[in-house]
């Protein structure tokens, strides 16, 4: 039986190959037949006349002493490190940037130009508007060659490779998307930038900044913004009021198919006085797609079990008391957020090496194996929430600029765009 899961795994694997191959090849003739042959996307430039004309009015109010910010990203979810920098801009240099969100969705394997941008779309929407901030800075790639007169940056910030950005510009900020860093991640090659807007301490951070090779990159001790964020979106994820744990694996198959041959689930399953949210990593691989498969699987019809993969974290961790992970960034976030217990599940030496399991093993509440999972959440939910020293001495040790970084980093923009 503890072989079933994998098989299971690279079986949904081929059916969603076939099912995508499928539909794209209806999409294909249904945009030929009726739209011309045109995407979705200039379908929606074509249809959306009022957002449309929001936009043209956005880009027609730009001062022309204003300098021009682009945020690039591809997934949806990288809107939460950008916001609280956009919002702390407004706020200390009001009227002085024009600031654009540039999407790549069209890049994405399971979003494209085809219907499956539409709910991308809506989703860029609704988290900027939750965030009080006009939806008319909002722009695919692909239609900004509608837009007469569309500004050049002055200033580009992105968290990822973006391989078909091709914009020009003097002035490039690499954001990381992770406030410690797994024993993998490096600064990245493949985009350009001559800044870096560094979230962590050493031992935390990149061993790179040691390095006097790189005297070309500035870096900026900014701190990480993403914990500023602010939303008014606070999600319920049950009606009682049981205690919630939040399981956020990282969505390695080779840690969370063992997971699930161990019979995490029926931990969860078993602990009826407590609810469980899996938050999937908002990613729309096809990965993430066959494992929230197999999970739904495992985890239909159980009451005190929710899957999540589109909800931001910012939404639902203030109702959770405990976050149970097993490496990545996201364990620290969650602490360093929220000030709440973290649980980790054991992974294997090949992980270790990283910030993130540096950060596990200096402030990890419990650290178990499936086997005494149930026993370590039921001791770190006895915890409750962590005490002011508790979270004083892991701001100083992990952070640059705990309390403000979304100000640091507007300060950062400021600094770099008067200087240039």
């Amino acid at each position: 039986m503890r072989s079933i899961p994998p098989i299971l795994y690279l079986w949904l694997k081929v059916l969603k190959k076939g099912k995508n191959l499928r539909q794209n090849l209806i999409e294909w003739m249904f945009q030929l037949r009726f739209f011309a042959g045109k995407g979705w996307i200039e379908v929606y430039q074509d249809t959306q006349t009022t957002l449309s004309s929001e936009k043209h009015n956005y880009i027609g109010n730009i001062k022309p002493q204003q300098k021009v910010i682009y945020f690039t990203f591809r997934e949806f979810h990288f809107l939460d490190w950008f916001v609280p920098i956009h919002l702390a801009l407004n706020d200390s240099f009001p009227g002085k940037y024009a600031v654009f969100y540039i999407d790549f969705g069209s890049t994405l394997r399971n979003v494209g130009n085809r219907s499956a941008y539409r709910e991308f779309h809506l989703n860029i929407l609704k988290r900027l508007q939750n965030s009080g901030i006009a939806r008319s800075s909002h722009f695919s790639d692909r239609e900004i060659s509608y837009y007469k007169a569309f500004p050049s940056p002055d200033l580009i910030v992105t968290t990822e490779t973006i391989r078909k950005e091709a914009f020009i510009a003097r002035q490039r900020v690499y954001l990381p998307h992770y406030c410690v860093l797994k024993a993998k991640d490096t600064l990245p090659e493949k985009i350009k930038y001559n800044h870096v807007f560094l979230p962590s301490r050493p031992p935390f951070s990149y061993p790179e900044i040691e390095d006097t090779r790189i005297a070309d990159i500035n870096f900026h001790k900014v701190g990480y913004p993403k914990l500023n964020l602010k939303t008014t979106a606070i999600k319920l994820c049950f009606d009682h009021e049981q205690k919630l744990v939040i399981y956020a694996p990282s969505l390695d198959p080779k840690l969370i198919l063992p997971s699930l041959k161990e019979g995490i689930f029926d931990i969860f399953k078993r602990m009826t006085d407590i609810n469980f949210v899996i938050k999937l990593h908002p990613t729309l691989s096809s990965k993430m797609q066959n494992v929230r498969r197999l999970i739904k699987r495992q985890v239909s019809k159980t009451e005190n079990i929710i899957i999540d993969s589109q909800t931001s974290i910012q939404e639902i961790g203030d109702c959770a008391s405990v976050l149970l992970t097993d490496f990545g960034s996201v364990g620290a976030e969650f602490r360093l957020r929220f000030s709440k217990r973290v649980v980790y599940l054991k992974v294997p030496k090949s992980y270790e090496g990283g910030g993130d399991l540096l950060f596990r093993d200096r402030f990890a509440d419990e650290i178990s194996d499936i086997d005494a999972l149930e026993a370590s959440l039921r001791s770190a939910l006895d915890k409750g929430d962590l005490a002011e020293k508790e979270i004083a001495e892991m701001n100083k040790q992990v952070l640059y600029q705990a309390a403000n970084g979304d100000q640091h980093a507007a300060e950062a923009i400021d600094k770099i765009l008067t200087e240039s």
